[in-house]
């Protein structure tokens, strides 16, 4: 299977944030630390991204409405998202191992 290249990612990644606001810069450092990801893993980061910005509001008492939600689509954000989809791979790919082992 083909990887998606920079541009076809930069392309779903924003369809995928087309409610979130993102700078060039931060789409561009998305797009980037995307790479080997598949379509899905790309939107399962968007999903967390949006996730994590509805907690962080929660946690500011500052969260809104769904019809009227706005989510910034941080560096801080980007990263925590990355990160929390790698560690859930990587738990994914253990429990599989297990699971072959048995």
């Amino acid at each position: 299977m083909d990887e998606l290249d920079e541009r076809c990612r930069r392309k779903m990644l924003t369809r995928l944030l087309a409610k979130a606001t993102v700078t060039e810069e931060n789409l561009a450092h998305l797009a980037a630390a995307t790479e080997h990801f598949t379509g899905a893993q790309m939107q399962e980061i968007v999903n967390t991204i949006y996730m994590l910005s509805v907690e962080q509001q929660k946690a500011s008492g500052t969260v809104q409405p769904p019809a009227t939600l706005k989510v910034e689509a941080t560096r801080e954000l980007i990263d925590q998202a990355i990160e929390e989809v790698r560690l859930a791979r990587r738990s994914d790919l253990g429990f599989r191992s297990r699971l072959a082992k048995e």
